[in-house]
Formats: structure tokens, sequence, C-alpha cells
């Protein structure tokens, strides 16, 4: 790293051996974004080794404009024994000026200057805190500026350095202003007093030897201190290149353009005190500047409220007088539960509880707790105050509890009732509402038997209501006791407001479904003793952290309910969360060697080989140690391999810093007290600068305020139901009150007909669906949670169980002994373990854990610990042996739970989510015209998407009819057993004139033809092109033929040009004055103008709408759209069932329209093209390189239908297709067709496949014929030795037999084997598998 120091020569006093001094002061880290090429634990690690032996390290986070990493740093550096120094590098506007100037310079000074700023106090951290949020909010413009006012305001508590090169003092030097610099050198001493000091660099530049003398001669002459800094940017000498390298990446330059932005030298790393002391030689300066960053170290104390020293920042809520937040928590839970639960939660039982509760405190203590409430009577007060009366019972059992070192509160009268409930006397009203509960609709799943009225039917009755108390008693104490309560009500206090604003709100999302008191209160909205969820896989008791609540809005009113958290509590009290980008193993590999100017399909190579797993990237150390290929790859490639490695310095790295989708944190006072804060893209709203996990750390609240959009689809299928005159309010009212055992929806979801419905969209989730054949709620909820990779394995056993195939048996997989428990916690999911919630239960059961403990041991089994897992199994194998179960299988069982744990899902967000996947699937089941308009009015905006459920409505035989100027509304609309589309999807038409256009209807009635439309709504409203658009979209078909209308359209301008000039002067009195009555006669539409063909027709639509409506090209085409190998939408599911190797490539044939050509030249010197294919499904992206672009360019012409022969590969988490020809129309002519038969062998009975044979006998053609046999587990195609198809038989066998499909389609080995070129050689051997019939 360095030169070998020169021998040491000792001086007569020794003075030369006094302890060396020295710490970085002035460093840039990861979040100086694309600048600072220094990952925060490589950083600290360097800097604690070069520090001078004796002294506690110390190291300054000095990034550029923002605080970003602060929290980060501090927590790894007091992790690593380091002092943190926390500050940054300030911009400032130039001399006085103002940092709401916009301009870029002033008085020939630059733009912006930098200032290093230090914390020294946790009060300069708050200023620096300010400073940097005030340079986003209020002075940004290009770069977070601050100015002198803003210095003057927050300078307190810091500690300030005269800066860099680009500092303000410098820049003046560098320009000969001299006395400019001086003035401004004494302002910040004025200002900063002993805490500023004069920065002294050297990286051998010519600015610095010219200005580092006169700032040495101002700070002997002034008495300012002299401190040693190197402004670090990378962490050691042979990070320069790296560093160089991220310059290019930002500025998306090159490493061979010499005129790009690059350091001028490579000595901006983290020194150690020889290297500091060589450019600034002792000799010259004396030890002061070394010294200094000591002091300077020492002075800095900065304790941040993280880790165990954290104080929750709780906002205030107002609540009502006389009460603690944990008491009015007591008090909703209790109103709530009781609407929640009327057939038990009775008032009867209530008000026992209370009477005993008293009891039970003793007459001083009940004298006490009634004075709080006005000396009510137990039995008799209203029930407000019966619930506050509870409350504060409750708030005294709490203090008993703790005063007596109680983990749980035991609620003394609760426990008595509950003894009373097994064996003793039944209270009167327990009879009373067991009789009650028969009269209504009870609000569990319980089951009573209205016949019977014996002793056991009311205790069973009146037990369950006291275990529903005892749940809700034991979360209020857990929750009051952990100091939450707060939390609960403020998350409830805005989704009540959002729900009573009718914004939809979900069902629960995450563990919180499993509270109670959250489902009294409304926060979510699924019964947790019904669903079996537990309380402690969201809030344990045993470890102390935030509860957390994710909730779901209506994506499209999302933001109205973060409006009223800022209106509530203060905008400055509320921000959105900041996330950062880092350069990922893929992307910056790329980036690199885009840098270096390396052959773009060599690195794309080698990127393709970096193993994704569970849907993230390997990082590129892990892909070099797990795939020989990439290492062949390195070590034949010199230039390779150092981009490989400039890649791995480079990768983590922080790239850009954005908003959070969902996170919100609310403050109780100013957030810039503790956090630094910034504007969102728009420039409106405010941003913490920190991400989550710092927010979190530093105690500010963090609630998700998530936008799901099937939530805005069920609200537009409620406004599309009542609009269209359906029955579904008069029923039902809403969702939540469907029914949950409709045998049509289960239907539905046994045909795998689930597009659109939520969740279960996928291909391949709905033929999981298919085979499951869902009869129940919990199936759907178990589906979801089994469709993912890992758990995904266990589908056919799941489905083999359920539909009786296969027995579950305990004893034959090794559980003789934990079978009684395993039967009964695992019995709703066929003996497979599903939840995570399902670990915790057979914890607790086998073992005797405790709920709360069996949620650290679930946590343990996710991070794979190895002592802590080795101290819990051994906890689960003593504590099952204990109930009988023998030390081999208690250990077989943990390793089942371990295993397990790697991808066992939450209960609670899944049974919510399951719900949500039951509406959307009902719906479409019971009500499926409302249902396709309203998911294409919430996808109106995805061309993609609305072509794909077109053609799903299609299949439905549903007719989604083009738009119409007297019947469409502004989004899709119902009319009758048809869709008709809204004229917000019409391209060209704005939402103003839309809305204008309604209006016009509304008031003088339908349009009577095209220049009654002109005439009325003028040329303001819509130009010619918006009337070429309604034209072309056909929402003027009423009127006549497209193109009669579009020759006509120029006549209906001018007559209603005149029409609007006679009645202009109709209104301005001149038609009475010379005694005039005109009357414009509109010209009939001109005649003999030849009709669009229906290619033109559908071509002139889709330029209208973005897709084919009224039909498309490909049905023109027998047999095209059948000789693919699937449709567009579906290939990705196509792709993955294949099984294609890692880095393979699979081939594929895919029909639909040519669109979108672009052909360009390639930096070889060759061509290459992109272009879109489309059918009814969807569209995607191919492109065809040079080796097939010759080939395929003469029939690259737009919108023409066409067979392409694709690769496909893998691409960073999607596909890529790769076109190597084109086969068309005219080419297809040449290819035989053949007769494909898909039979479902588990709905066809062995009878109905002989009339099959006897029927496909009787039509039989001479075609080729295949039989494609399915069952819920697998499909063989067979090729018949005979080809019989025809016609006719294909029209004989669909119209006879429903389990049969039977199409024609152009024989695809056929066009494989006809026109997919032929690979090379070398390429035979890496060729792997074809195409399947």
């Amino acid at each position: 790293m360095s030169d070998a120091p020169t021998p040491h020569i000792h001086l007569p006093d020794g003075s030369c051996c006094q302890p060396k001094k020295f710490a970085h002061l002035h460093q840039h880290t990861q979040y100086s974004l694309l600048d600072g090429a220094a990952k925060l634990k490589d950083l600290l690690k360097w800097a604690k080794e070069v520090t001078p032996e004796g002294q506690t390290p110390a190291l300054a986070m000095t990034d550029h404009g923002n605080m970003h990493g602060a929290v980060h740093f501090y927590n790894y550096a007091m992790g690593m024994e380091v002092k943190p120094i926390i500050g940054y590098e300030a911009y400032v506007v130039p001399g006085f000026g103002t940092r709401r100037d916009r301009s870029r310079a002033q008085d020939g000074e630059k733009g912006i200057f930098h200032l290093t700023l230090l914390a020294r106090d946790f009060e300069g951290y708050q200023n620096l805190c300010r400073l940097s949020s005030r340079g986003y909010t209020e002075g940004y413009y290009y770069k977070p500026r601050i100015d002198h006012e803003l210095l003057q305001e927050h300078h307190k508590g810091i500690i300030a350095f005269s800066g860099c090169l680009g500092s303000e003092v410098q820049q003046l030097l560098m320009q000969g202003r001299e006395d400019d610099a001086r003035a401004r050198l004494l302002w910040y001493r004025e200002l900063f007093g002993d805490n500023y000091f004069i920065e002294i660099q050297d990286h051998g530049l010519p600015e610095q030897k010219k200005n580092n003398p006169i700032l040495k001669a101002w700070a002997q002459e002034l008495g300012i201190g002299m401190v040693a800094t190197n402004d670090g940017h990378y962490v050691k000498k042979s990070d320069a290149t790296a560093h160089e390298t991220l310059l290019a990446i930002q500025t998306k330059a090159t490493l061979a353009d010499e005129n790009r932005f690059k350091f001028p030298c490579d000595e901006f790393y983290v020194k150690n005190l020889e290297e500091m002391q060589r450019a600034l030689p002792v000799s010259e300066w004396g030890e002061e500047p070394f010294d200094n960053t000591a002091h300077i170290a020492e002075l800095c104390n900065v304790e941040l409220p993280v880790g165990k020293k954290r104080q929750y920042q709780m906002p205030q809520l107002p609540i009502p007088e006389g009460r603690s937040m944990a008491e009015e928590l007591r008090v909703q839970t209790y109103a709530g539960a009781v609407k929640r639960y009327p057939a038990h939660l009775t008032e009867g039982l209530l008000r026992d509880y209370a009477a005993r509760s008293l009891a039970e405190l003793g007459e001083a203590d009940a004298a006490r707790v009634l004075k709080r409430t006005g000396g009510c009577d137990s039995a008799s007060c209203d029930l407000d105050t019966l619930y506050t009366l509870l409350a504060f019972l409750g708030s005294e059992w709490e203090a008993r509890g703790k005063e007596a070192g109680e983990k749980y509160t035991p609620y003394p009268a609760l426990e008595k009732m509950e003894q009373d409930g097994e064996s003793g006397t039944l209270p009167a009203y327990a009879h009373a509402d067991c009789r009650a509960a028969r009269r209504q609709d009870s609000d569990t799943s319980i089951e009573l038997d209205p016949d019977t009225d014996d002793e056991e039917t009311t205790r069973s009755h009146h037990r369950y209501a006291l275990k529903l108390l005892r749940r809700a008693e034991y979360e209020l104490s857990v929750i009051n006791n952990m100091g939450f309560p707060d939390y609960f009500l403020i998350v409830a206090d805005y989704i009540n407001w959002a729900k009573d604003h009718d914004i939809s709100v979900g069902p629960g999302r995450g563990s919180g479904a499993g509270s109670l008191v959250a489902y009294a209160i409304r926060i979510t909205n699924l019964d947790p003793l019904e669903f079996e969820l537990l309380f402690e896989r969201f809030l344990n008791p045993d470890r102390i952290s935030m509860p957390d609540f994710d909730i779901d809005f209506n994506d499209a009113r999302r933001t109205e309910v973060i409006g009223y958290v800022q209106e509530k509590y203060g905008t400055d009290k509320v921000a959105q969360i900041a996330t950062f980008g880092t350069m990922a193993s893929k992307a910056c590999l790329k980036d690199v060697a885009r840098v270096m100017g390396l052959e773009y399909a060599k690195v794309d190579k080698v990127s393709k080989l970096i193993p994704i797993k569970f849907g993230k990237s390997y990082s590129l150390e892990q892909a070099r140690e797990a795939v020989p290929d990439i290492q062949q790859m390195l070590a034949e490639d010199a230039q390779l391999l150092e981009a490989y490695e400039f890649a791995q310095k480079l990768e983590g790295l922080t790239r850009h810093a954005s908003v959070h989708a969902a996170g919100v944190v609310i403050g109780r006072e100013e957030l810039t007290n503790l956090v630094p804060v910034m504007r969102d893209t728009s420039g409106e709203g405010q941003v913490c600068q920190y991400d989550m996990k710092s927010v979190e750390d530093i105690g500010l609240i963090k609630m998700d305020f998530l936008g799901l959009r099937t939530l805005s689809f069920l609200d537009e299928a409620k406004r599309i139901l009542r609009e269209s005159g359906t029955d579904f309010e008069e029923k039902y009212g809403d969702f939540d009150h469907i029914p949950f055992d409709d045998e049509k929806t289960y239907e539905l979801m046994s045909r795998g007909d689930t597009k659109g419905v939520f969740q279960l969209e996928g291909a391949g989730i709905a033929d999981a669906s298919r085979r499951l054949k869902p009869r129940r709620l919990a199936d759907i909820i178990a589906l979801s949670a089994l469709y993912r990779p890992g758990p995904m394995e266990n589908i056919p056993t799941y489905v083999r169980r359920h539909h009786g195939i296969e027995e579950v048996d305990y004893d034959k997989d090794g559980f003789p002994n934990s079978k009684q428990w395993l039967e009964k916690i695992l019995q709703e999911t066929y003996g497979i373990p599903v939840y995570q919630e399902q670990i915790m239960q057979i914890a607790s059961e086998v073992a005797g854990y405790s709920l709360g403990g069996a949620d650290l041991l679930r946590r343990a089994m996710g991070k794979k610990d190895a002592e802590e897992m080795k101290r819990q199994r051994q906890l689960f194998v003593v504590g099952a042996k204990e109930k009988g179960v023998p030390e081999d299988e208690g250990n077989k069982l943990f390793d089942m739970l371990d295993a397990f744990a790697n991808y066992g899902f939450n209960k609670s967000h899944s049974a919510a989510y399951g719900v949500i996947t039951y509406q959307t699937a009902w719906l479409k089941a019971n009500y499926p015209v409302q249902f396709m308009a309203a998911l294409l009015t919430v996808e109106r905006r995805d061309s993609d998407k609305v072509a794909e459920y077109v053609s799903d409505a299609r299949k439905m035989d549903l007719h989604v009819l083009p738009p119409d100027i007297n019947r469409s509304s502004s989004d899709f609309a119902v009319a009758g057993e048809e869709i008709l589309f809204g004229l917000y999807a019409i391209k060209g038409l704005g939402e103003s004139a839309v809305l204008r256009i309604l209006e016009e209807r509304e008031k003088a009635g339908a349009f009577k033809s095209l220049a009654d439309f002109c005439s009325r709504l003028g040329n303001k409203v819509c130009n010619r092109k918006a009337l070429e658009s309604l034209i072309k979209s056909g929402a003027f078909d009423a009127f006549g033929e497209r193109h009669q209308l579009i020759e006509s359209l120029e006549d209906a301008l001018e007559d209603a040009a005149g029409t609007a000039e006679i009645n202009a002067r109709a209104q301005s009195g001149m038609s009475m004055m010379f005694g005039m009555e005109e009357v414009k006669k509109e010209r009939p539409l001109r005649s003999s103008i030849a009709p669009y063909s229906d290619l033109e027709r559908l071509a002139i639509e889709k330029e209208a709408l973005g897709l084919y409506i009224s039909g498309h090209p490909l049905e023109q085409h027998e047999g095209l759209r059948e000789a693919a190998s699937c449709r567009v939408s579906d290939l990705d599911a196509w792709f993955a069932l294949q099984n294609v190797a890692p880095g393979k490539r699979q081939k594929a044939v895919l029909a639909g329209m040519i669109e979108g050509v672009v052909k360009k030249p390639t930096k070889s010197g060759g061509m290459m093209a992109r272009f879109i294919l489309a059918d009814e499904s969807g569209q995607m992206e191919l492109v065809a390189f040079s080796r097939a672009y010759d080939r395929i360019e003469p029939k690259l012409v737009n919108d023409t239908p066409a067979l392409v022969i694709v690769e496909l590969e893998a691409e960073d988490g999607g596909l890529r297709a790769i076109a190597e020809e084109i086969v068309s129309i005219e080419q297809l002519s040449e290819v035989p067709k053949v007769m494909y038969v898909t039979i479902d062998l588990e709905t066809a009975s062995p009878d109905a496949l002989g009339d099959f044979q006897s029927v496909l006998d009787e039509y039989a053609g001479s075609m080729p014929t295949y039989l494609r046999l399915e069952t819920p587990e697998q499909f063989v195609v067979y090729q018949l030795d005979h080809g019989m198809g025809s016609p006719e038989a294909i029209r004989a066998l669909n119209q006879t037999f429903a389990w049969a499909d039977a199409h024609l389609a152009y024989d695809q080995q056929t066009i494989l084997g006809r026109f997919a070129p032929k690979p090379p050689a070398w390429m035979n051997r890496q060729q792997g598998g074809g195409m399947r019939a």
C-alpha cells in the first residue's frame, strides 16, 4: 500500500514518541449515490485497521447533501467498536444568496459550494436533520441547497470545516478573490466560534498547493484550528478504478471517453496516518492538523435513541378525558366485540363479569373504581358506562399483575366464571343467550341444534362466550403491558375513517388478522377464532417489538387516507419512507461491462448463468462459486474477469433513492427533530431520508398504507351491480355478507376458470385449482399458501388426500406417539404442515412451549442460527418426552418442523387473502357480466390486460361491444347481458371531453347524427383528431359505416360551424333585427364510399382502442392460432412446464399479428429488429438478431398475421423471445392441417369414451389426429395410427361431448421441421428437448 517508512530518529526530549492520533472526518459512503464506492461494513473495518495504535477508532460519515445512511452507519460502527460521527457535506448557496434562488450561479461564483458539517451532540444531530431537510424542502434546485440564513438558524451543536476545493472559501481563492475568501472565513468563524476548523487536504493537486499555504497562514493569524482530511470516496487505493467505473455508470459514459467526469487522481481513499503525513509532512504542518482530528472525534458524542435506548415516538391521539390510552382501547374493544359477537358477548355476560370483578377487588378498591364512573351500578347502568367500568377494572387488574411480577394478568373473576362454566351452575342469562342465538344467525361457525335445549348445549354456548372474553382480556393485557394501546387506536382511527368514507379496506394482511382486539375495533374483518389464528404470531409477549399492521386500501383512494392522517396529526409529523435501490449482481455486471466496452453478448451469457433463488439473484461471489461455467469463462477471458471483479466491488452499492410504495411514519412531534426528510418526485409529499429499518430502529411509528387493485375492482363491481339493476344490494348489501358455501363458485374454481380471480390468475395456479377442485374456504386458503417455491411439491399429496385417494397415516410417517396432537392441528391441511401457526401449535401441544416461546422457535428455525437451534432442539425433545413422546420421535418431529419452516406461510395473511379470492370468484360465478365490466374498468389503462380479459369474456360467451356514443358511460358499462366499452378507453379523447359529452347527452338527449354531435359539442371539446378516434373506435356506428363517416367528417364540421354561427346571431338578436329565420340543413353522409374490409376495420379499431374488439384478424385464418405452442399471455407458464435448464433455450411457435416493427443497425455493423407479436390474449416484444434478420426482414410487415418460431430464455425473472423465423400465411398453404382433441379423463366415463369412438368413426376424414388425454395430475399425447380428422368430425365432437375440445391446426411438427433454422454443428450438443405436440 505504501513505501517502507524511513528509520526513526529519537529526539532528546522524547516528544517524537508521543502517541500518534488521527481519525478520518470527511468520508463519503455508498449513500453518496453513485459517487461513493465505500460500503459501510468494508469502510468501518478498514478505518479500524488504519487507526493509530492506542487510539479509539472513530470515523465520520459525510455524504453529499443527505443523511440517508446515518442510522445504519451508527449501528454498524457501534457493533464494530468504531466511534460513529454523524455529519454530511452540505451544498451551500453562493455568497449571501438565498436557497430560494433558482439560478445556477451568482456574482461570478460557482452554483453551489461544499461545507463539511459534523454533529457534536444530539442537538447538533437534530440541527443537521433540519438543515438537510430544508435543503430538500426549501432549497432544492439540482441539489438540496442550504444558505447562510439556515446556518444561522440551525448551527448549534455543529462542528463545521471550511471544506474541500469545492467549498466557498477555496473556490473564492481559486478565483483570485482572497479578500472575499477571508471575509467568508471570518463569517463562518463568527457563527461557529471554536467549533469552526480550517480543513486541509492534499491529493497532489496544483489548486491545493496554491490554496493550502494561505489557509495555513490564516489559521495561525486568526487562531483557527486546522484539521487534516482526505475527502474519501472509496476504501482502499486499489478501489480507485472501481470508483472511476462507478462515476462512468452514473454519467452514462465509458472508460474510453476522455471527456467523461472523473476524479483527477487515485488519492481519495482511507489513508493511514503515515500516508496522511506523507501528503502533509509534519515538518511543514506540525502535529496539530492530525491531533485535532482525534480531539474533534472526542468532542463528537451523539447517542441515537436506537436499539435498547429506543423510545417509541407514539403520536398523540385525542381521547375522552379521564381515561388512559389503555382504558380507551379497552372501551373500544368491549363495544366492538359486542357488535362482532352479539350471540355470545351479551349484556348479561358483561354485567356478570363487572359485578364479579368488583367483588374480587375488595371493598376499598371497588369504591375507588366506581367513583371514577360516577358511582354507577353495574347491573343497570347504560352500556357505554358499563364498557368504561370494565376498562377501569381492567386497569386495576393490570396494575396488580405488574406489582406481583406476573407475566400475564390473571383476572380472578374470569377464572371463577370459567370454572363455573365447566361444571358449576350456569347463570340464568346463559340459557337466555343460548335460546336467543338459535333464533338468529350465529356469529361463529359453531352450529347449534335448534331442536335441543339441554344443559350441555347451553354450557357449550356459554363456554365459548367465556373463551371469547378470555381471548379479549388476554390480548388487551399483552397489548397494554407491552405499551402499545396507542398504536392499535391510531390504526383503528384511520381505518374506520376510511370505512366511514366508503373507501374499501382489506379484511386483513399479514399476522395482524390473528388479533381479536383488531377484529373488534374494525382494523381487520376476519374472526381469528373461527379461522384458528394465533395472536402470538402477531404480538409476542416473549419478544418486545413493535406491532405492525399492513393495511390494504382501494388503490385509487389510498392517498385520501394518507391525507386524512396528515391533516389529523400535521404535515410536519407525517411522511412517507425512503427506499434505496442497490446495484444487484446481474445489472451491476452489465453496467460495468458497458462502461469497459465489453461485447454485450459475452457478458449477457455470464449474466444468464447467475442463478435465481426465491426470486432473488445470487451475488456475484455466490454465482462464481456455484456455477462451473462461470468459473471457466472467467478463466478463459482476462478482460471479462477484470469486469467481473470490478462488479464485485460495486455490487450492493446504493444506486438511487425512491419512495417506499406503502410505508408512512407518524411522529409525536415535528419529524425533523429526529430524522431528516426530503421531497417525493412530485415535489409535494414529505419523505423520510431514512429507510424503513432505520425509521423503526429510531423509534418512529411506521404504518403500511398499501394499495390493492382488487379492492378498487370490488368497489367498481358494487357500483356496476347497482347501476345495472341487479338484486345484489338487496340480497347481500356488500361482499362481506355473501355466502361462503356457494356451489357455483367452487365449480368455477374446479374448472380452473380463474382469469381475473384474485391470486388464482396465473396459468399455473389456475391448473392447481382445477386439479384440487376446492370445496371449502380452507382449501382456497391452503392453495395460496402452497403455491410457492418449496411447498409447491406438497400440492400433489394435498390433492390426493383431498380427493380421498391417499390416507393420512401418522404411524407410517413415524409419529405414532405425537399423532394425538398432530391429527387435530393438521386435520384441515390433510396432515401436511402448511402454516407457520401450525409449527407454533405443534410446539405448544407436543413439547409444552408457550405460544410466545413457540413463536421464538419459529423465528429461530427461519434464521438457522446453529447455536440457537441446538438449544431449541433440546428444549423441544425434552418437552415432548415429558408428554410421552420418545426422544427419537421428538427429534424426527423437530426435523420435520425445521424443514417446513423454510417455506411455512403466515395463515393469518393467507386466510385474509383467501377471503378476497373467494369474493372475486363468487362475483365471477354469479354476476359474470358485472365481474368482467369491473375488471375491464380497473385495467383500462393497460391495453394488454384489456385484450386478455376481452378474450376471456369471449370464452365466457359474453359480448364486449365497441363504444357507443349514446350508450357508453365513461368506463365500461353493462347493457343487459352485454358490456360496452367506456369512452375513457378511446385514445386521443381526454377525460374532460368525455365528461362534457356525457353532460351534453344527459342535458339534451341522445345524439342523432355525426353532424348533430359536432354542432352540439363544438371543435373546442372534440377536435378533428378526437372525432376520428371516436369514428374508428366504432362509437358512431349507429350513424353510418366507419369509412363513410371518416369521408363525411369534413362536411359535418362545416355544417356544425354554420349552425354555431346561426346560434351566435340568434343569441345576439341580429336575426330578429333583420327579420331573418335561418335554419342550416345538415348534409347527408357521402355516398359511393366503399366500406372498410374486415381487416381494415379491425386495424383502425386497434388504432383507436389499443386492441381489437369486434373481432381479431387471426379469426380470418383457420388453424393459425391453434398451431401455436400456447397463447401469448400463457407463455411464462408454458415455459415453466418445459423444465428448461438454466442458461438454455427452448423453441416455441407463436401465432399473432406483427406490429411495431423497428429496424436498426448493430455495433458490429449488421442489422437487428424489434417487433410486437399480438394475439387475442396479449402481446410481447420479440427481437431478431443479425443471424435471423436477413431471413425474416422481407416478412417483417406491420399488421400481417404470421407464425413466428422463437427461442425462449429466462432473463431477470422474465422471458426473452428471440425470433428465429417467420412463417407467412402464404408459406402455410403448403403445411398440412391436423385435428387435435383434448379429452378430460376425469369427466369422461368409459361408456362415453366408447360413444366418442363411434362419433369419430362416423365423421372420419383423412387428417392426422392427435388425442391429448388429461387428468388433474398429468397429460399424455397420442397420435392415431390412421388419419381420421375432418371439419365435420370437429363440429360433431364439440357438439356431442362437453369433456372434449376438438380443433383444427397446422401441424406444428411439420412447421418446425420445415421452417426452423438448423443450428450449427457445434450447438447440437447443447440443444435440449424439442417441441411437444
